[in-house]
């Protein structure tokens, strides 16, 4: 196999991690952004360093994007973040 059908497929699936985890990208930080900084913040969290972890793994190919997302839909930093959101709603603070 020649070298640079190697650089080429190389390119290829990094332009290809680029498209497919820009939507992926996008979805989870509107829904990392519904949460309120206070509510963040009563967790212990900055939300704009979760945001820029996601940057920075979109930067790198964009497939470690990807395993971000997955990572936070159905990791407990997100379940934390929406039973604190409730408490704030009831008590009537958000």
């Amino acid at each position: 196999m020649p070298s640079i059908f190697r650089i080429e497929l190389l390119i290829g699936l990094l332009i290809l991690g680029y498209l497919v985890a820009l939507p992926v990208l996008l979805v989870t930080l509107s829904d990392g952004r519904t949460i309120s900084r206070r509510v963040w913040a009563a967790c212990g969290r900055r939300r704009s360093r979760w945001e820029q972890q996601l940057y920075i793994a979109y930067a790198f190919g964009g497939w470690p994007a990807i395993v971000m997302a997955f990572s936070w839909r159905t990791g407990r930093l997100r379940h934390e973040l929406r039973r604190e959101r409730a408490v704030e709603r009831d008590r009537g603070r958000y």
